[in-house]
């Protein structure tokens, strides 16, 4: 048994663990489908083989645990089996079986993976450091793996604000006076800003020592991540939820727009992190090199904003100013009435 290999494995989560076994899947030539990490059913993974004569639909589970795999689990599995008209049943542990479970399965479509058998198979289809004769050394899912798909569920999210942002008004239910969405879009601006420039050092942190870095270094990260994050969400409900009238809704969205640039450039800079990751973001391909730093270009959003600030502020100083001016007339037209109804009083007298 390779001690030094489960060691490692039993760092793994049970989702990571089930990426690593979906790997192991597909490099045997199957096709992959990953349920769900709640409410699968008691389904994992289910697998497809086309060919001839020996293919069919899988359904398999991943028991990443040090106790042997009892009769119960196994029963569970043969009912999942039926209820997905499944060809075969297959468990996959890091363990082994208890002679029940295996006399239980004995004769029925299920197939038992235990420890050393998974081991054979991880060498086999070539999951290993090549560097090593004796295959002690396994590439598995790289400790950073939980923080790049985050990365991807982040790029989701920002996906779907600027699509939210592109196809509702702005008109929000906070009333804001032009004093107050100035401040509250150069808030916004640096709150996001910072917020988004931290994400990115902490991504060229993770991504410049993905060979090294711990799972607790790993979460740490992708819990701070997260935190930035959240602030950035914030900040961009606020100035959506300000409502001002319509002399400065132009202003608003300009606002709006230069948060939005900012957003689309971390989201490519996230999505350049992510690209460690495959396609489907399940596997690590170690084949990307993230260098440099994230510095955006906002500059043409800059300049509209300080354009149009420009503007609402004269537009704000001449409406006063014509307020202050009808004001003026209106205390005159009063004074002039109270002189004729004086005038009136006495030639009545």
């Amino acid at each position: 048994m390779n001690d030094a290999f489960f060691s490692r494995l039993n760092l793994l989560d049970g989702f990571e663990f089930e990426n690593l076994i979906s790997r192991l899947l597909k490099e045997m030539g199957l096709g992959v489908t990953q349920t769900r990490k709640t409410g699968d059913g008691g389904v994992d993974i289910i697998a497809q083989s086309k060919e001839p004569i020996t293919g069919g639909v899988y359904v398999i589970q991943c028991k990443r645990q040090k106790s042997k795999v009892s009769e119960p689990t196994l029963r569970d599995l043969y009912g999942t089996v039926f209820h997905n008209n499944a060809s075969k049943g297959i468990l996959i542990t890091t363990s082994s079986f208890t002679s029940q479970a295996r006399a239980f399965a004995s004769g029925k479509p299920l197939e038992l993976i235990d420890q050393e058998r998974l081991r054979e198979l991880l060498i086999r289809y070539r999951l290993h450091d090549s560097s090593d004769s004796e295959a002690n050394v396994y590439v598995l899912p790289a400790p950073p793996q939980p923080f790049w798909l985050n990365l991807l569920e982040i790029i989701s999210k920002i996906e779907d604000m600027l699509e939210m942002d592109s196809v509702s008004t702005f008109r929000g239910g906070r009333q804001c006076s032009l004093k107050g969405l100035i401040g509250l879009i150069d808030e916004t601006l640096r709150c996001v800003g910072n917020a988004g420039i931290e994400i990115a050092k902490i991504c060229i942190d993770v991504s410049d020592r993905f060979k090294t870095i711990s799972v607790g270094e790993v979460r740490v990260r992708k819990e701070a991540v997260g935190e930035h994050f959240s602030q950035i969400i914030r900040s961009h409900n606020k100035i959506r939820k300000a409502n001002v009238n319509d002399s400065y809704l132009t202003l608003k969205q300009t606002g709006m727009n230069m948060v939005n640039s900012f957003l689309r450039q971390l989201m490519d800079f996230l999505r350049l992190n992510a690209s460690f990751l495959d396609y489907d973001g399940k596997e690590f391909s170690g084949t990307v090199e993230i260098t440099g730093s994230f510095v955006p270009n906002i500059d043409k959003e800059t300049k509209a904003l300080q354009k149009e600030t420009k503007r609402a502020t004269r537009h704000e100083i001449r409406t006063k100013n014509k307020g202050r001016i009808k004001n003026k007339y209106k205390d005159a037209s009063y004074v002039i009435l109270g002189w004729i109804s004086l005038f009136v009083i006495y030639i009545l007298s």
